[in-house]
This record gives C-alpha cells, sequence and structure tokens, in this order.
C-alpha cells in the first residue's frame, strides 16, 4: 500500500467530555484521561501513534486515520485542564514505522504545557533512542503522606523500586499496558465493549498499594476484561465514554 503523508496539522475541534471523580482530588475524564487538580497532572496511556501506518508498512490496507484523532482529543484535554505536567504512560508509538510524525505531534503538544514526562514503554523503544527526548521508567508525584507511581507495565523491576524507596503512607501506582475494558448491554440484544478504568489493591515488596490501570487513549484498541490476579484484586471499574463516565456493578 503507497504510504501517505499527512497534509494539514491542523486539528478537528473535540468537545469536552464528562468526568467523574474516582479518587479524592482524582477525576476520570471521558477522554480516557486522569486529572489530579491538587498535584496539576494529566495522566494517559497507551496512545500508540503510528498504529495505522505500522500495519501499512507490513502490507496492510488500513486508512490513514487514528493520530489525529488522538492529537485532536489531546489538545482538548490540555485546553481543559491547563495541567503543569503531561505524563504518558507508556506506548506513546505503536512501534518503528512513524518516529517522525510521532515527533511532530509530541513536539506540537509540548508547547502547550510546561512539562511533559515521558514514560517508556515496550512499543516505545525506537522513539526513545531520540536523543532529544528524556525517558524514564518511572515518575512519582509526591504530597504529604501520599504518592503517585506511574509507569507502563510490561517490566515490574522498575516498579518494585520505586515503592521500595517510598516513604510515603498512601501508594498508588498507574499504569497502562493491559487495555482494560467492560461490555454494556442494554438487555435487548445491543452490546458494546467500552474502555474502562480499574481500581486494584495489592501489594508489592510487601507494602499496601492502590492499582489503577489506565482505558487505552488510542481509538485502535477495543480492549478486554481484567481478572483478578495472584498480586491485585478489582476493587472498582468505571467505563469510559467522551458522553459519561459510569461506575459498573
Amino acid at each position: 500500500m503507497k504510504r501517505t503523508d499527512k497534509k494539514s496539522t491542523e486539528v478537528p475541534s473535540i468537545p469536552e467530555a464528562a468526568s467523574l471523580e474516582v479518587s479524592p482530588g482524582v477525576s476520570l475524564d471521558g477522554h480516557r484521561a486522569l486529572w489530579h487538580a491538587g498535584q496539576g497532572w494529566l495522566a494517559v496511556a497507551d496512545l500508540h501513534l503510528g498504529y495505522a501506518r505500522r500495519r501499512q508498512e507490513l502490507g496492510g490496507l488500513w486508512p490513514d486515520w487514528g493520530d489525529e484523532q488522538v492529537e485532536a482529543t489531546m489538545v482538548a484535554l490540555l485546553r481543559k485542564y491547563q495541567p503543569e505536567r503531561l505524563i504518558l504512560c507508556g506506548d506513546i508509538a505503536d512501534g518503528a514505522a512513524s518516529v517522525r510524525e510521532t515527533r511532530e505531534i509530541l513536539s506540537r503538544l509540548s508547547v502547550l504545557v510546561p512539562q511533559t514526562i515521558y514514560v517508556r514503554g515496550n512499543h516505545d523503544r525506537k522513539l526513545a533512542s531520540v536523543e532529544e527526548m528524556t525517558w524514564v521508567e518511572t515518575h512519582s508525584e509526591r504530597a504529604d503522606s501520599e504518592e503517585w507511581i506511574f509507569f507502563h507495565g510490561d517490566r515490574l523491576t522498575p516498579l518494585i523500586e520505586a515503592v521500595e524507596d517510598s516513604t510515603s503512607e498512601r501508594i498508588h501506582t498507574v499504569q497502562g499496558h493491559i487495555h482494560p475494558a467492560v461490555r454494556l448491554d442494554d438487555g435487548a440484544g445491543t452490546r458494546s465493549s467500552v474502555p474502562a478504568l480499574l481500581e486494584r489493591t495489592g501489594s508489592v515488596s510487601g507494602k499496601a498499594v492502590t492499582n489503577w490501570v489506565m482505558p487505552a487513549f488510542t481509538q485502535w484498541s477495543s480492549g478486554g476484561a481484567v481478572a483478578d490476579c495472584a498480586a491485585y484484586s478489582v476493587q472498582r471499574t468505571w467505563a469510559c465514554h467522551p458522553k459519561a463516565v459510569l461506575p459498573v456493578v
């Protein structure tokens, strides 16, 4: 399939989404983002920029769609919340096929926020070789006795080290990678898979933690159900849609 270049850097206007407080001071936006008003950070995970381009390079008949929508939604979020820090929790790019385009999008987003934190994901190996970008395995936000530790989720060693080093009484860990979703049924035959935020509890290195699993930001991912595991048990789930953020019983 012939590779086509993006014709314009203009992005469409995206309406603001619904939001719901999921923890004291922390809201889930229907555009699949977490916002901490008190600490001033906005977090998203799994943008997978270049998803279609990568599959075109492999010979797939994929449309040139997705990256513009991701950028437009990010612009809407940054204008709505005006965060001090934007935290990208890994898999920012989908692979090596669109490094240039991904860098251009990130450059445009960076002028809208004072600081951007790039957490490395398993799909970011090629993008992570860009010298002018600073990458981290984990990122921590601390206030009073509470700490939020961000990581991608494909590697646990950086998380374990960050939790072991923490002196906070309450530890939250925030990750992507899993792409959680819930299946909603109206009882009349209509079913839909909707991206979800999970709140799980468990322990890391003997310390109690609350683990938040972010919905994938890319619209290419349908996601899937996430069951309890040896380390964590799911406590609460929210279906995440621009028109409504709903607790799922």
